[in-house]
């Protein structure tokens, strides 16, 4: 990967100018953005952002979009809310180094196919908010064609789903060769 410009922001409204309005790459964990011979013009940085977070908002649970997988595995509130679904979803994600950098909004906005985060996600129900108010469901962002720039902020979470995720793969720490979750809300 060659970046030919840096920026660091420290507030929303700035790296949301950067994103939206000149076109740069949102940097989250970066994992995935540096595989290939890519030229980013202009890279953002997002990690001064607080966006690093899961709270219990009362109806829902908020995840940050800079919140690492390991976070999620390791999380007391997620583990008391979905019984140890997302250690159980984020916890054969490739190694603990890996999961220390992987970030929610990078996992989101990248719709990659072997994501164990996407499928978990999916399963529950997740909203997504993006800066300036946008709220998507996480099915409807998967089917979305990338027409315009974006910048995910949280994602949120029903509480009262219960959940199983499982996967298969060829050895521990590989990508999935295939995995699935199923909820079921309270209502049915």
């Amino acid at each position: 990967m060659r970046i030919e410009r840096y920026e660091r922001p420290d507030n929303l409204a700035k790296a949301a100018h950067l994103v939206l309005d000149e076109g740069g790459y949102p940097l989250a964990g970066a994992v995935w953005s540096g595989i290939g011979a890519r030229r980013i013009p202009l890279a953002v940085d997002l990690s001064r952002l607080d966006l690093d977070y899961i709270a219990d908002r009362g109806d829902c649970i908020e995840i940050g979009a800079m919140t690492t997988a390991r976070q999620l595995e390791t999380s007391a509130l997620l583990e008391a809310v979905y019984d140890g679904l997302f250690r159980s979803a984020t916890g054969h994600i490739a190694g603990v180094q890996l999961r220390n950098i992987v970030t929610v909004g990078g996992s989101v906005a990248g719709k990659y196919g072997f994501s164990d985060l996407d499928t978990l996600l999916l399963a529950l129900g997740a909203q997504l908010l993006f800066y300036g108010g946008g709220v998507m469901s996480m099915e409807g962002f998967l089917a979305a064609p990338r027409t315009e720039a974006f910048l995910l902020l949280a994602l949120r979470l029903p509480k009262g789903v219960k959940a199983s995720y499982q996967s298969l793969r060829i050895s521990a720490n590989d990508f999935p060769a295939l995995n699935a979750c199923a909820a079921r809300e309270e209502g049915g």
